[in-house]
Order: structure tokens, then C-alpha cells, then sequence
């Protein structure tokens, strides 16, 4: 029965439990003698305090808290929503948070400005540079404690994922075989029985479709055989909807292993399109969805005039601004992949950002460079991505910085002021990162 006004209600089999999934979450549950709306305060002191409202009148309660970082000692109680009395068991307490497992390294935290950080926490993955090993995928926050970790217990040579908030959790790509959506307890709650790689989003055009890079073989009549393709698929049945190969409608200007070697999908906004990022070929391809006709090409020997020393090398993650703008990390280029394709090594990386124009007929006229970062001791040689955040800022994620393969991610200013710096330990591999704002969890039916 429901509790009347100024009922004492009893509570009781109020029980904290660590998440097996994760030290930082616990699943907290109680009972009340009649359905009461009730509310869970969380009290770690001034590090965390945080109240689970619920509305709906239950006498099963459950909750989910995560958030929560290592060494913390906290009290939660029961409070209810309404003017009843509650009696019984109303607190619990969590002794002491952790530890974290040990495959969650230290890392080396600058925080410059933290008044000019965006909020938030930060996602992203690490993995061995060496070895195939375990992935972690991590959310730190401005003083670089993990706040969140999930382990998709893989064990695939650089199998560093992709990673998206979504509103079931996490998008997680790049596993190779084991694309998947996990929730925020560490539930898997969808996964893709495909060879995908680099780059996986959720589709703008149709609810429930994915958009993905494939890492399949097929033989091309005009220049070897291909290694990559761009599809959609039906999430739920997966059927493939549109499955694009990039020698069918493109002629590469170097014929070599690896040529088609492709690393990022992005959608075009407002339009049925996308950029494809064709790594080996220092150049970006907007293709129509419903042609797959390539209708315009960004880079070195693209259909966009260019200053020549804004031509990028080896691109990473192309990112579409609201204002038509392309935002996207430019790798460099090895000395001895240089002198392979006969072009000058550059060993160190950039962030640009391109203006487009067109001409009176809709045709690509010029693309002029109108943002740049440039730090000419980083080289992220490998993988790596930038974003241009709420508040203007841009988070640069460099990937294999050498001289020892770690991972460092990066907030600067639109003057190019560094206000937040976090390095990894060496080998460390890693892709993509994102700024979301928190979760500290949620009630549960």
C-alpha cells in the first residue's frame, strides 16, 4: 500500500555493494514497509555529494552510484520524498572506495587554468603499445583521477577503441572484432559481429543504424586489393545498408600496400554525406550516401586550392564545425614513410582548421587555413584526434608521442594557451578521447 501523509515508514535491508565490474560504482538497495517516494543522499565529505531523487512511489528501491574515486570514505542515507517519517535502517557507509586494479597506471597531471578548462570528465582508452594485453577505457577528471573504467576484456593486437557517450552508456569501435555499447555498470548491451576498425558512430539519418569502417579484403580491378570499406548497418538485424569501397570510386595516386587504408567516418551535417579520411593518401572525401559518388576531395592533389604548407600528412579524425569549418589532426610523417613516397618528413604534428569555399557554379575553389596549433617538440605519429570543445577550447589527444610511445592528452586555448596536460606512462597506445559531462548515477526501475 501507498504511505499516507506522516506515516512512519520502516526501512530496512538498506545494502551497499561494490560493483563487480567497476570499485569506483555500487548498486545500493533497500526496502520500505509501503510505497514511498524516497531520495538517497550520498555524502563523501567535500569531494563528493551527490542526492538520487525518486519520484515514483515503490517499496523496492534500487540505485546506482558511480563516480566515485579511490580512497574515498562515504555515508549514504535514505531520505523520504515527501512529509512521512522514516525509521528503521536509514544509513549505510562505504569504508574506503578501491583500490583500483593495477592495470590502471599512474599518470603525470599539469592543470595550468583550471578557471579555462571546459568541465567535465574525460573518455578515453589505453592499451599496450607492445604487446596484445588488456584495454581499459577510462574516465578521468581535471586532476587526472579515474572516475570510471570498464575492461572489455579483449586481448587483440592494438585493440585501443574508439569511444562515444551515448545515452545508454558508451560506444565502444576499433575492437576488431567486438564493437559493442556498454552501460555505466558495465553491462554489454550490444555488440557488432564484425571486423571493424578506427572509427564507429551511431547513424544520423536512421534511429538504430551504425555507421562504421570495416576491415574486410576485397580485390580491386585497377590497383590491388583494398582493406577497408565504410558501412552502414542495421543495428538490430544487422543487415548492411550502404557498404562503400573506396576503389570504385576512387583512383589512388600511389599504388601500394595499404593504400586504401581508411580511418574516420564523419557525418556531414543537415546532409545525406559523409567525409571519409583516407590516411595513406593525406586527404579527406566527401561522399554522397545515396550515390556514393565522391563529390569532392580535401588534401594534397585534392580539388580544394591549397597553400602548400597547409597540406596535411597521414590525417587523423576530421571533425565538422557548426560553421562549415573542418577541424583535424595532422600526424606529420616518419622520415623513412617519407622517403617511400618521395616527400619531405615532417616528425611533428599539428591541429588544423580549414574554411571551404566555393565558386558561383557550387564547384571547391579554396581551402584556407583559419586555426592552427602547432608544437613542433610533439609528434603523435600515429592514430590521434582533436576536438573543439563548448567553451571554444580544443582537446588534442596525441597518440605514440615519441621518443617513447606515450599518450598525451591536451586542452589549449584558441590562442594556443595550454591549460590542462596528462601523459601517459610509456608504450601506451590510445585513439580517440572525449570531454562529457559527469555521471554520478542514477535510480533504477
Amino acid at each position: 500500500m501507498d504511505a499516507g501523509p506522516d506515516t512512519v515508514v520502516t526501512v530496512s535491508e538498506l545494502l551497499v555493494t561494490e560493483n563487480p565490474s567497476n570499485v569506483l560504482s555500487y548498486h545500493v538497495t533497500w526496502r520500505t514497509s509501503a510505497a514511498l517516494a524516497t531520495a538517497l543522499e550520498v555524502d563523501c565529505g567535500d569531494a563528493y555529494r551527490q542526492t538520487f531523487a525518486d519520484s515514483v512511489t515503490r517499496v523496492q528501491h534500487r540505485v546506482f552510484v558511480m563516480g566515485l574515486f579511490e580512497g574515498l570514505s562515504c555515508e549514504v542515507r535514505v531520505h523520504p520524498d515527501s512529509d512521512n517519517l522514516l525509521s528503521g535502517q536509514t544509513t549505510a557507509s562505504i569504508d574506503a572506495v578501491g583500490p583500483l586494479p593495477v592495470t590502471l597506471s599512474p599518470l603525470n597531471v599539469d592543470v595550468m587554468d583550471a578557471s579555462r578548462m571546459q568541465p567535465g570528465w574525460t573518455l578515453w582508452s589505453m592499451a599496450s603499445a607492445n604487446e596484445a594485453g588488456d584495454t581499459q577505457v577510462v574516465a578521468i577528471d581535471a586532476q587526472g583521477q579515474y572516475r570510471w573504467y570498464y575492461s572489455p576484456g579483449l586481448s587483440y593486437e592494438y585493440p585501443e577503441p574508439e569511444v562515444m557517450p551515448v545515452q545508454q552508456g558508451v560506444l565502444l569501435g576499433n575492437l576488431r572484432a567486438d564493437s559493442q555499447i556498454v552501460s555505466w555498470e558495465g553491462e554489454r548491451l550490444w555488440r557488432l559481429d564484425q571486423r571493424a576498425h578506427h572509427d564507429l558512430r551511431l547513424s544520423p539519418w536512421t534511429e538504430g543504424n551504425v555507421l562504421f569502417l570495416s576491415n574486410r579484403t576485397e580485390p580491386c580491378p585497377t590497383s590491388g586489393s583494398v582493406e577497408h570499406s565504410a558501412i552502414e548497418m542495421d543495428m538490430d538485424t544487422g543487415e548492411i545498408l550502404w557498404d562503400w569501397w573506396i576503389c570504385d570510386y576512387w583512383t589512388p595516386r600511389i599504388v601500394y600496400e595499404g593504400w586504401s587504408h581508411l580511418n574516420a567516418i564523419e557525418p556531414v551535417p543537415e546532409e545525406r554525406a559523409v567525409l571519409i579520411s583516407s590516411r595513406n593518401q593525406d586527404l579527406l572525401l566527401k561522399v554522397d550516401r545515396d550515390t556514393s559518388e565522391v563529390v569532392w576531395t580535401l588534401g594534397r592533389d585534392g580539388d580544394f586550392t591549397m597553400d602548400p604548407s597547409d597540406h596535411f600528412l597521414r590525417q587523423h579524425a576530421p571533425e565538422i564545425q557548426p560553421d562549415g569549418t573542418i577541424l583535424l589532426f595532422d600526424n606529420g610523417l616518419r622520415a623513412q614513410e617519407a622517403a617511400n613516397e618521395g616527400l619531405a618528413a615532417r616528425e611533428y604534428s599539428r591541429v588544423l582548421q580549414f574554411a571551404l569555399t566555393f565558386d558561383t557554379g557550387g564547384q571547391p575553389d579554396r581551402a584556407d587555413l583559419v586555426w592552427e596549433y602547432t608544437d613542433e617538440a610533439v609528434f603523435g605519429s600515429s592514430r590521434s584526434e582533436a576536438d573543439r570543445l563548448d567553451n571554444g577550447n580544443t582537446l588534442i589527444h596525441y597518440c605514440y608521442v615519441l621518443p617513447d610511445r606515450s599518450v598525451m592528452l591536451r586542452e589549449v586555448t584558441t590562442a594556443g594557451e595550454i591549460v590542462w596536460n596528462v601523459t601517459s606512462g610509456p608504450d601506451t597506445a590510445s585513439y580517440r578521447s572525449e570531454r562529457f559531462a559527469p555521471v554520478y548515477g542514477y535510480v533504477k526501475d
